[in-house]
């Protein structure tokens, strides 16, 4: 068992389902119940040791330079490649940074900062206990993940967008996606599709299981609105 002390968040993307929020406010800083959803997440992960965050930027990247002056662990890694790329190209952007580390996106309302408790053996995905079929389900035995199915496939868990890498696979991934993204020219897959499905079998990966209530996804309007009701009128409006 080893301590994670580095944290890497993406948050190079569109937030294209929130239109036309997302036109004016990257979605990673839109606020939800007073408080910007980034900050939420940083704030968690410095409550678990991490001494370095590292936030992946693209879509309006000016936007989120207040976060380094902010907090004196977070910088700023730029994705070029943002808008041509899936988020392979994110993960590309901070291979340096993969080892010993948490990876997660930025769009995620975390209600329980013990998630992040830094240590880890084997590396793995936080997830829920999920019994019916779902994207991105994850199958297991004795707590290690076996498959995974993207289009909602059944599976006893279901992943959240968050991971854990000690220090060898971190090492590893960072070579894959030097691999697949530089020298295969391979850009529109989802970089999770990396480990759980083209090069499983460099890994075994665990589930840290955690509780439907630590994380919220926010992914669409009505995302918003189930936690901040002050959007409704918003997208009332937009819709009319």
């Amino acid at each position: 068992m080893s301590e994670i002390k580095r944290a890497v968040i993406m948050a190079a993307g569109f937030g294209s389902r929130l239109r036309p929020l997302t036109l004016a406010t990257p979605k990673p800083l839109i606020r939800v119940q007073g408080k910007v959803i980034i900050e939420r997440m940083i704030e968690a992960l410095l409550q678990n040791g991490m001494e370095e965050i590292v936030v992946v930027v693209g879509y309006k990247k000016e936007a989120f330079a207040y976060l380094a002056e902010r907090y004196r662990e977070v910088s700023l890694v730029e994705n070029p490649y943002y808008n041509s790329c899936n988020n392979i190209s994110s993960l590309y952007a901070a291979r340096e940074f993969l080892c010993s580390a948490v990876v997660a996106e930025a769009d995620l309302i975390v209600e329980n900062s013990g998630i992040f408790e830094n240590s880890v053996d084997l590396s793995g995905y936080l997830a829920v206990k999920n019994p019916h079929p779902a994207e991105w389900s994850l199958r297991t035995e004795n707590g290690v993940i076996t498959a995974c199915s993207m289009e909602g496939g059944a599976g006893d868990h279901q992943l959240l967008g968050i991971s854990k890498w000690n220090e060898s696979d971190g090492e590893k991934l960072k070579n894959l996606a030097v691999d697949y993204f530089e020298k295969r020219k391979i850009r529109d897959i989802y970089w999770d599709q990396i480990p759980l499905f083209l090069e499983k079998d460099q890994f075994t990966m665990r589930v840290y299981e955690i509780s439907p209530q630590d994380v919220t996804e926010i992914d669409t309007p009505e995302d918003l609105i189930k936690l901040d009701r002050s959007y409704t009128d918003y997208f009332k409006e937009v819709r009319q």
